[in-house]
């Protein structure tokens, strides 16, 4: 006698294949790519302060968030802050590549730097991952941190830097 899987089982299943992170080595090759387009790409407005950019695919809405020594948010909600610091570019699922969204903040105070990433929404059915690089410069320090965003979830700390000993923490 042939038994058959519950139709719940075979879907659960099917969702799980579906929700799998991208290999090991397809999420490399995403990542670098992402990393040759910020160093590609030049700052929207360079300026000597602080910038922080995020570089994503076209799978999804991805948004930053950067908290710095004055406990000051900088994200879409809250631009340009009492300090000058701003959002430069939000982008969302109808926006063209490349896709990098930039906030630049002000030289002083000099200190530690939060980075967030949200994805509030895949802009496609059955993107269940997207990749995106992050990069931080004060001066001539530059930072680099890869992820993966799930759509839905909100990764509160990406990225932590002093700008003042270099140090970085995830």
């Amino acid at each position: 006698m042939r038994r058959s899987l519950p139709l719940w089982l075979v879907g659960a299943l099917f969702a799980a294949c579906a929700a799998r992170p991208p290999s090991a080595e397809q999420s490399e090759a995403e990542h670098f790519e992402l990393e040759r387009l910020l160093e590609r790409t030049p700052a929207e407005k360079p300026a000597p302060g602080r910038s922080v950019r995020l570089a994503f695919g076209v799978g999804a809405d991805l948004d930053l968030y950067v908290t710095d020594s004055s406990q000051e948010t900088v994200y879409f909600g809250n631009t340009p802050r009492h300090d000058g610091g701003e959002l430069l570019r939000d982008l969302r699922c109808d926006d063209p590549s490349p896709r990098i969204e930039e906030i630049e903040l002000p030289q002083e105070p000099a200190g530690w730097l939060r980075v967030g990433v949200d994805a509030p929404e895949a802009c496609d059915s059955g993107i269940d991952f997207v990749p995106f690089v992050v990069e931080v410069r004060a001066g001539a320090e530059r930072w680099l941190e890869r992820g993966v965003a799930r759509p839905g979830r909100f990764e509160v700390r990406v990225l932590e830097v002093d700008t003042h000993t270099s140090a970085r923490s995830r």
